[in-house]
This record gives structure tokens, C-alpha cells and sequence, in this order.
């Protein structure tokens, strides 16, 4: 019982560390990457273990070295991302390993910290005064912007909480749960998106949800995204009528950036138009983004268009940099089509609630600048528990139908043919 609360009380800090970009701060003096190493080595899953995910390591790490060192002769982001790569791969490689209940605890420990994120954002929204001095204690460091939940800034919280509504909705459906759950669910997913100022999170939960929907349902899907779509319009319209500046949600700081002229896509067009004067990337001419935007009054401050790949494409070009992407999210791609093509039955309501979250979190990434190279830490750990449970499924399959492997080590290849079972 001591070991089984022990390894409970690392997994948690860990998780914690990881789901909020926590690496160095006033109670982690050594990395917190380090935390999920000991656990790996002390404590590894029985079994034989397979390293999962090794091709994924070397593109991550040759996407950040391309990027960071030769694209900005930074050599700091290149170490602390590879750091947290590896500390995560370590985890679910070896701690998790072929265990479904360590993953399924893993899983559990991650959307319980971003609840409580969502709980912050909500007691800061009631008591700001009193909320930021706890925000500061949980994440260990000064807060910058409010409110928000468990993180230094508000765009931050925008990765949290796609994660946690759009897992929370799409879980309860791919479950078979009753209508009235799924409903009530939908309804409380949508609250912490509302408060948490985040218009890109609603957007991506909405994508990530139609698709599902889509995919799920069929044809079907038609009449229930109507109604869904008049039961949104009817509520925030109705909210709309009734709020004004002084309230904190995202129809307010709507109105906020109106009246103080920003143009997210504007910053994207100025962007796309620095890149047609550099196609083959700046890192091909020798030029970094403040030598080619210095001039340019929309990025003034150090500004940048605010899209993670728009961003990494006008450093790399789209030669070395699509190439790159499309080989980081190789596995992953294929694991999501095999998701789909089952998406009906409940067995495979994890996989297929992880994989449309993750789809959800990494759209996020259009309007930010976080995301799974630059190791931002929800689209990390869903990343590597992706692989990890397709590799635990697969393992299962064979278990469950001995003879498929069998055949598969029975048959010819060339003039070679493995014959043992």
C-alpha cells in the first residue's frame, strides 16, 4: 500500500508539472521532466516493453534543432523541449508500458489537473483578489494575465480547456452514455470555455465535436447539428443581450479586441506576405523574423502572427518544413483513421476521445504560438498516450486472437519464414 500511494503521489506531480509547462519554478530547482524519469526507472511496468515512439523523438528533436538553433541560434528552447520529449516518452514507455490501468490512471490524473484549472478560472472570475494569490502558489511563479485557471498566461488556458471539454463531451458520446448525460455534459463543457476567454478554444471544440458528430452519427448527424446549431445561437444571443464589458466571458473580450482594432487574421495576411518575399524560409537566407519584421508597425514588440505552423513554415519552407510535420504527425494520422473506421463501438471510446481532443488541441495551435514541437505540455502528454494506448490495444488484439499471430509470423517473407508462435 506505501508503493502503490507513492508511485499515486509522483504520477500526480508529474502530471501536474507536465500539464501546466511547468519545468523550472519556485519548487522544482532541478528540471520536473526529472520526476517522470523516476518514475520510469523505479517503477516499471511488468512484462515486455517495446519503446514506442523513438522515430517520433528524432523528428521532434530535428524539428526543434532546425527551428530553434539553426533557424534562431537558440540552443536553450532546443534543450528544454528534448528534455520534456524524452521525460514523457521515458513515462509512457516504461511506467505505463503494456499496463492499460496505469494508462487509464494516467489519463484520469491529466483531465483531473485541467478540471481543477477550470475550477481556478472559475473562482477567479468571483474573487480575482484572493484567486491570484493561489494561482500563484499552484503554478509556483508570477501570473501575468487574469482571469485564468492554473497558468501564467490567458492564451495558455486556452489549450487546457480544449482539452478537458472537448475529452469530457466526446468521451460521454463514444460511451453510449444516454442522450440527457450527453447533453448535460455538452452543457458544462461549454462553461469553462465561455469564461475562459479563449475564441479559438470554441472553435476548435466545435470542429473537433461536428467531425465527431459526423463520423459517429452519419447521415444522421444532419438533424442533430441543426439543433445543436439554433440551441447555440438561441443561447448566445440571449446571453449576448444581458452582457456588457464589466462581465469577463468571451463575448465581452470580444467586443475588447473590436474596440481596440485586433485583427488576428491580419497579423496571418502580414505574415503570409513576409513569407512570399522568403519562399524557401528564412532560415535559407540567413534571416531571422525580427530582421524581416522589424518594419513592419503590426509586429512591433516582437509580435508574431500568433500560427505555430504558419510560423514554422516561414522558417523552414514548405520543402524541409511540411516534410517535417507530416512525418511527426505520420503515426498519429493513422491511428486517428483507424479510430474512425470504429469509432461505434465502446471499446474504442478512449482512443477515439483522445485522438479528436488532440486533433482539437493541435487546431488550437492555429492561433497561437504553443504546440507539440515547441513541447507544450497537453499536446505532449496526448501525443505520447496516443501511441502508447494504440501499442497497448494492439498488444491486446494479439493476446485476444493468439492465432492472427500465428499467421503473421507463419508467413513467407522472401526465402525467410519465422515459424515459431
Amino acid at each position: 500500500m506505501p508503493k502503490k500511494i507513492l508511485i499515486l503521489l509522483l504520477v500526480v506531480v508529474y502530471i501536474y508539472a507536465l500539464t501546466f509547462d511547468i519545468f523550472l519554478n519556485n519548487y522544482f530547482k532541478f528540471p520536473a521532466v526529472a520526476v517522470g524519469v523516476a518514475i520510469a526507472l523505479l517503477f516499471p511496468a511488468r512484462g515486455d516493453l517495446q519503446f514506442i515512439g523513438m522515430r517520433e523523438l528524432w523528428l521532434l528533436f530535428l524539428a526543434n534543432f532546425f527551428y530553434y538553433v539553426l533557424g534562431q541560434d537558440q540552443i536553450k528552447p532546443l534543450m528544454v523541449n528534448l528534455l520534456i520529449f524524452i521525460g514523457c516518452a521515458l513515462y509512457f514507455n516504461f511506467f505505463v508500458g503494456n499496463n492499460p490501468g496505469r494508462l487509464k490512471m494516467s489519463v484520469i490524473v491529466f483531465f483531473s489537473c485541467l478540471a481543477l484549472s477550470a475550477l481556478v478560472m472559475g473562482a477567479d472570475h468571483i474573487n480575482p483578489l484572493a484567486t491570484i494569490i493561489w494561482r500563484e502558489r499552484l503554478i509556483g511563479g508570477e501570473i501575468v494575465q487574469s482571469p485564468s485557471g492554473i497558468c501564467t498566461s490567458i492564451f495558455t488556458f486556452g489549450y487546457q480547456v480544449a482539452a478537458l471539454s472537448t475529452f469530457a463531451f466526446l468521451y460521454t458520446l463514444f460511451s453510449g452514455k444516454s442522450f440527457i448525460v450527453v447533453m448535460l455534459v455538452l452543457m458544462m463543457a461549454i462553461v469553462p470555455i465561455f469564461y475562459g476567454m479563449q475564441r479559438s478554444a470554441l472553435m476548435v471544440f466545435a470542429i473537433g465535436s461536428v467531425l465527431a458528430i459526423v463520423f459517429y452519427f452519419r447521415m444522421k448527424s444532419i438533424p442533430i447539428l441543426v439543433g445543436v446549431a439554433v440551441l447555440g445561437l438561441v443561447f448566445f444571443s440571449t446571453i449576448s443581450r444581458y452582457n456588457g464589458n464589466a462581465q469577463e466571458n468571451i463575448l465581452s473580450k470580444a467586443q475588447q479586441n473590436s474596440e481596440r482594432g485586433e485583427d488576428r487574421s491580419g497579423l496571418v495576411t502580414e505574415n503570409i506576405k513576409i513569407y512570399s518575399d522568403y519562399p524557401l524560409g528564412l532560415l535559407f537566407y540567413n534571416r531571422q523574423w525580427s530582421d524581416v519584421s522589424r518594419h513592419n508597425p503590426i509586429y512591433q514588440g516582437g509580435l508574431t502572427s500568433h500560427n505555430a505552423y504558419l510560423m514554422f513554415i516561414t522558417y523552414l519552407g514548405p520543402l524541409v518544413g511540411i516534410i517535417l510535420l507530416l512525418s511527426i504527425y505520420w503515426r498519429v494520422g493513422k491511428i486517428f483513421k483507424s479510430v474512425i473506421v470504429d469509432i461505434r463501438n465502446p471499446k474504442s471510446a478512449l482512443q477515439a476521445a483522445l485522438c479528436f481532443t488532440f486533433l482539437a488541441i493541435s487546431l488550437n495551435s492555429l492561433f497561437h504560438n504553443a504546440w507539440l514541437v515547441n513541447a507544450n505540455g497537453p499536446t505532449v502528454f496526448l501525443f505520447f498516450c496516443i501511441l502508447q494506448l494504440n501499442a497497448i490495444n494492439s498488444k491486446k488484439k494479439i493476446y485476444d486472437h493468439p492465432e492472427k499471430e500465428n499467421i503473421a509470423l507463419s508467413k513467407p517473407r522472401g526465402r525467410m519464414v519465422r515459424a515459431e508462435a
